[in-house]
């Protein structure tokens, strides 16, 4: 029971810190860059300090990584430059928060899902 209790404070770390990478990543260009830069290394930082375990990327992943890339481009292509420029939150950190998305479901899907079957890598 102490196991699981350790596992769930770990889950909710993960994901905090991806939540703060994700708000570092979304605030490009509204508040400083190295300030965001900054928030996302922190964010990143505890998500990776709340769980090292290491996640491979299998062949679905990186297809369901790069889909996304894709799509984001393709939707900012097709409402053009002029428009997008204008959008808050600043388009330039859609990309990176694909990713910082993308990751942090994968490593809290990885984790509960380790945590339910019982493993002992997740804790």
């Amino acid at each position: 029971m102490n196991r699981n209790a350790t596992s769930w404070s770990r889950v909710v770390a993960v994901a905090i810190g991806y939540i703060v990478a994700l708000v570092g990543v979304l605030s490009v260009f509204s508040i400083p860059v190295y300030a965001s830069l900054h928030i996302m290394a922190v964010g990143t930082g505890i998500g990776i300090l709340a769980d090292r375990t290491k996640i491979p990327l299998t062949r679905s992943s990186w297809i369901v990584l790069l889909a996304g890339c894709v799509l984001i481009f393709c939707v900012l292509a097709l409402f053009g430059e002029d428009r997008t420029r204008h959008w808050k939150p600043f388009p330039a950190g859609y990309m990176p928060a694909w990713f910082a998305c993308f990751l942090g479901f994968r490593h809290i899907r990885y984790l509960i899902l380790h945590m339910e079957r019982g493993h002992d890598d997740a804790v």
